[in-house]
């Protein structure tokens, strides 16, 4: 088994409910949905402005395994994530702001509503 083999197999079975994962509905740009367990690291509230305290954003940091059921192979400029931004809050649909680390096991990328 390569490297990159592996590391793809332990991206999709690492990323469980029992392992902190969490089930997330990510929206593609040119249709349809996909329901996968994801990994989320829910940021600080932080301000939106430099002086602007009263505007914040919420912000959280999704890890997605590459795979073509079990998650995504690629993400493109429109997809997007329903999840909820905080504990205990409602799903809502949130816009990917940028992939911030990739390999071929796992896409990392910033999302925020």
């Amino acid at each position: 088994m390569t490297l990159r083999a592996m590391k793809a197999r332990h991206a999709r079975k690492i990323v469980r409910s029992d392992h902190l994962g969490e089930s997330v509905t990510y929206h593609f740009a040119a249709g349809g949905t996909a329901t996968f367990l994801a990994g989320v690291t829910r940021q600080l509230v932080e301000a939106d402005s430099a002086g602007v305290p009263q505007v914040a954003r919420l912000r959280a940091t999704v890890s997605i395994p590459r795979h073509a059921t079990a998650g995504v192979l690629a993400v493109v400029n429109g997809d997007q994530i329903e999840l909820a931004l905080e504990l205990g809050g409602a799903a809502t649909i949130n816009r990917i702001v940028r992939k911030v680390e990739e390999d071929e096991g796992m896409i990392r990328v910033e999302v925020e509503q």
